[in-house]
This record gives structure tokens, sequence and C-alpha cells, in this order.
């Protein structure tokens, strides 16, 4: 699968998530080097949000060194930024942060 039907499997699923937000980004010269997609979720009802990046990949692929930097300095921020390959790559990632409803 092409890496646009696999953002869009994932993005069909991360917007079924209550207490959350999911974004695209869209990718132009002045943001090269940004993750596919911004999700913001909750996990659990006492607790604070958590922020995920998401670069989708397709099998085989990495990310640039850009891309690699700019997951970094999200890590170094908080949040959990990760190279995914599919839903089930994003979803594993999600329970071991304890968001719920996956």
């Amino acid at each position: 699968m092409l890496e646009a039907g696999r953002t869009a499997t994932i993005l069909r699923h991360l917007k079924a998530i209550p207490f959350s937000q999911v974004r695209k980004t869209m990718g132009t010269a002045r943001r090269r080097g940004e993750p596919d997609i911004f999700f913001l979720a909750r996990p659990g009802e006492t607790r604070r949000a958590v922020c995920f990046f998401f670069e989708v990949k397709r099998d085989g692929e990495n990310a640039t060194p850009l891309q690699s930097h700019v997951l970094g300095q999200y890590r170094a921020a908080g949040a959990v930024a990760e190279v995914v390959r599919s839903w089930a790559d994003v979803k594993a990632i999600l329970d071991k942060e304890g968001v719920v409803n996956t």
C-alpha cells in the first residue's frame, strides 16, 4: 500500500478515539521534515493529554535524516514521536501510552 493509503487508514482510526484531536500535516517547502500526523489524546480521565507525532513510511523505507532529527526534537520536548508503517504500529504505541478505545 502506498504511503497515502496507509496515512488515510491511520487517520480514520485516530479520528474515532474520544477526547482527542488529529491533524494531517501538509508537506511544503517551509515545513520539510515535519511528521505526517499530529495526534493529541488524553489517556484516561485523570491524566493530561499526550502529544504524538507519526511519520508514515512504506515497508522498507526509513525516515530521512531531517525527519529523524525533527522526530528527535519532539521527543526531547516530551512528545511521543515515531516512524510507523501501519495502524497496528500506531495502535501498539497508543496502547503502550495508555490511550484507551483503540
